[in-house]
């Protein structure tokens, strides 16, 4: 063994890929044997030849280094190991870096324990272009610089940035969309494709439904995935390493689609069971879209409606709930059966766009509760039919109140009909309780004697002039008192 000096010009400077010890050394060892990628070298015109088996920088697969690893720059000498030469450790080397800021630092460059070379560690802390120059006692090695650049390469999936609405909302039946712009651990971007990434969409209570990738091969990926049911879900990005996967979970809200008319839901069972005259009824649509969510979106018909078609007028008040259903309060006057067909419409409609029937049924106003004041009081007399008999006369309609004053003999018998009618004027049913009183004044006060039929009654007049005949009728727990007058010229 021989000690020697080493000079600038008998120098050679290589660069391995991994520094001893770190987690990607074994894998250079593994490699070296076909790929001989261990090492980086001088390119071949910088007048020092490479080590033999050693690939130059130029023939590398791709050139670039990982940001965030250690490298290791080794300075040897020509034929030294040939001839058992040894280093002296009296060289002064001196490794300098400059990083793609521009900012220049020195690297510690250490004598190895046989001797044979120094060894000065690289961390490639950011992307870009490095250039490394070597100095043995003051004078440049031949062939340095060396030109590295250092890349982003393993994705770190919370480092990448996700845009596109896709992160946070979808809507059902539509395709969302994430676009992942890829960034290794450190942040660094990685510009380049080929990652095993996959997306996956969990919704609760359903099978998993992959999404689709796109790699665009410069480090950005467009993922997309459709579901059906709206409410909360988990989207997952999957970086699919045979070793060692790992997965980001995102937490995402599908809303429901546009509202479809035909899975809308209307709720009108109070009305067919129950719906009095004068009173609203109740109708509620809850709208749905086309895969059964209730939605808020109403779509383009943006307006519910209710098209009435019975014996009377029927008034629609609409009244939105705000969480996507409308309230629909129907008021008819006229007892009877009604045709109700619900309707989605637009409005304001400049594209004139149709309406579409979300329901249709058939339902029955009955008549309220009698209500004193719309009672009518229907009058007859009791004339001779010419056989020994009599028949009843009846002065006016025969459903109506007497419109015009008419002419009664004195001695003639007289009916009053009080008939019950509820608060819109149908026809109803005494409910019980009420207190019905009719009675005549004019010359003398006569009273009217109630008959078997509930609201008939019947008095006799004598007395020649003008009566007014009163008829008071009053619901218990009903302050109001109807009377009604009715003036007969007693000739």
């Amino acid at each position: 063994m021989a000690f020697g000096t080493l000079t600038a010009e008998e120098a050679v400077v290589h660069v391995r890929r991994f520094a001893a010890g770190t987690s990607g050394a074994n894998r250079d060892e593994e490699e070296e044997d076909f790929e001989t990628e261990d090492e980086e070298v001088l390119p071949s015109d910088s007048g020092v030849t490479p080590p033999r088996n050693k690939r130059t920088h130029a023939n590398r697969r791709d050139g670039v280094y990982e940001c965030g690893t250690v490298s290791e720059l080794v300075v040897a000498g020509v034929g030294f190991g040939e001839n058992g030469r040894v280093m002296t450790g009296l060289e002064a080397v001196t490794v300098r870096l400059l990083q793609p800021g521009g900012t220049q630092e020195a690297l510690p460059c250490v004598l190895s324990k046989d001797m044979t070379h120094y060894v000065a560690p690289i961390r490639w802390l950011h992307p870009g272009e490095h250039a490394v120059s070597v100095l043995i006692d003051g004078v440049r090695v031949g062939g340095t610089l060396i030109r590295v650049r250092a890349e982003g390469i393993e994705i770190g999936l919370s480092m990448s940035v996700l845009e596109l609405e896709g992160v946070g909302k979808c809507v059902a039946g539509e395709t969302a969309f994430i676009r992942l712009v890829a960034r290794d651990h450190g942040g660094n971007p990685v510009l380049r494709g080929g990652a095993p990434l996959l997306l996956e969409a969990r919704v609760p209570g359903e099978d998993p439904v992959a999404g689709t990738v796109t790699d665009h091969g410069d480090g950005t990926y467009e993922f997309s995935y459709l579901v059906e049911k709206a409410g909360p879900l988990e989207v997952a990005l999957v970086l699919a390493r045979k070793n060692n996967p790992t997965v980001r979970t995102l937490q995402v809200v599908c809303f429901a689609g546009p509202m479809e008319p035909s899975e809308c839901r209307v709720d009108a069972g109070k009305l067919m069971l129950h719906w009095p005259a004068g009173d609203p009824a109740v109708v509620r649509v809850t709208r749905k879209d086309v895969f059964g969510n209730p939605t808020r979106n109403a779509g383009t018909r943006n307006r519910v409606s209710a098209e009435v078609v019975g014996p009377g007028v029927c008034d629609c008040e609409a009244v939105e709930l705000g969480d996507g259903t409308c309230e629909l309060r129907l008021r008819a006057g006229a007892a009877g059966s009604y045709d109700v067909s619900i309707v989605a419409l637009a409005m304001p409609n400049p594209q004139g766009v149709e309406p579409v029937e979300v329901g249709h049924f058939t339902a029955e106003v009955a008549a309220g509760p009698t209500f004193p004041s719309a009672c009518v009081a229907r009058i007859a007399l009791l004339v001779a039919d010419g056989d020994g008999g009599v028949v009843e006369e009846s002065l006016g309609e025969p459903d109506a109140d007497v419109t015009l004053p008419a002419t009664v003999m004195a001695g003639d018998r007289v009916l009053v009909y009080v008939l019950p009618r509820d608060v819109a004027g149908n026809k109803t049913r005494w409910t019980g309780g009420e207190r019905i009183a009719v009675a005549a004044r004019g010359p003398a006060e006569t009273p009217f004697e109630p008959l078997d039929t509930v609201g008939a009654f019947a008095a006799t007049l004598t007395s020649a002039g003008t009566a007014l005949v009163l008829s008071q009728i009053q619901r218990p727990l009903f302050a109001h008192t109807r009377t009604r007058r009715d003036v007969f010229p007693l000739p």
